[in-house]
């Protein structure tokens, strides 16, 4: 006969945002009972006022571009390419690949230009790639030109489709270390109230997420979208949308199909 599941009381909880002052019971991870004397518990967190809400599901994120991107160094406060290159110039590579990555410049407000030149001065031979604000330009180092074979580029600054095409050209971190930089981001998040995401990375994501359960510790559920240029490999392994994905505990399902993005 199995035993009972554990009573989780959350004493002196706000129900909502100006709400009365309760007790709720959690079992089996579903809230089971609110009242206004403290029912029977197994153990209980007072939660001192503060305000419970629904837990929250973030409908759209790439996991594996989520996570590298919470690395990158924050590029927003730079009011020139010269103070873009300072920030830059002394921070290490990135593990694995080596590439050193900043995020979030806006060139349009720069009273001067961006240019390979630049950043190979300040930091020779190290292949550094700085991406704007709108994610629509990225600007390479020669080193970085060169470690994706497009090292007579003239500028260094890439933009539109030429931008999206280098970007998917630098190579990736190690799975491992991706894996881990992922399950990081899944904490986070989880710190902050969220407890699901959908993830519409264009990958095989049942396959990534099914290796990451084995490897991490993950904090919110997981719906793995199919791309759509894997429909026909996830018919075939019986994948259907809404049924949990093997190994996950039912906190994983198989997620809705999406188109491909093509730029236009």
């Amino acid at each position: 006969m199995s035993s009972p599941s554990p009573r989780l009381l959350l004493r002196d909880a706000r129900l909502g945002p100006g709400g009365p002052l309760r007790h709720v019971l959690i079992v089996d991870g579903r809230v089971a009972e609110v009242a206004e004397e403290p029912p029977s518990c197994d153990e209980s967190v007072d939660v001192a006022g503060g305000t419970l809400l629904p837990g929250l599901w973030d409908a759209h994120v790439h996991s594996a571009q989520w996570a590298q991107a919470r690395r990158r160094i924050d590029l927003s406060p730079a009011r020139s390419a010269r103070e873009a290159v300072d920030l830059v110039a002394f921070r290490p590579g990135a593990p694995g690949a080596g590439f050193t990555v900043g995020y979030g410049f806006r060139d349009g407000l720069w009273p001067d230009t961006p240019h390979k030149s630049m950043l190979q001065a300040a930091a020779p031979g190290r292949p550094i790639v700085l991406v704007s604000n709108d994610l629509h330009t990225a600007w390479f180092s020669p080193a970085a030109l060169a470690a994706i074979g497009r090292g007579e580029h003239p500028t260094g600054v890439l933009r539109e489709r030429d931008c999206y095409d280098a970007m998917a050209e630098m190579p990736p971190p190690p799975r491992a270390e991706l894996d881990r930089w992922v399950a990081e981001a899944t904490t986070a998040a989880a710190a902050r109230g969220v407890v699901g995401v959908l993830d519409f990375e264009f990958a095989d994501n049942v396959t990534d997420w099914t290796r990451r359960a084995g490897a991490e510790r993950i904090d919110v559920r997981v719906g793995c979208s199919i791309p759509v240029n894997r429909l026909e490999e996830a018919i075939g392994r019986g994948l259907r949308t809404g049924d949990p994905v093997a190994g996950s505990g039912a906190c994983w399902r198989s997620g809705r199909s999406r188109r491909s993005w093509t730029g236009r």
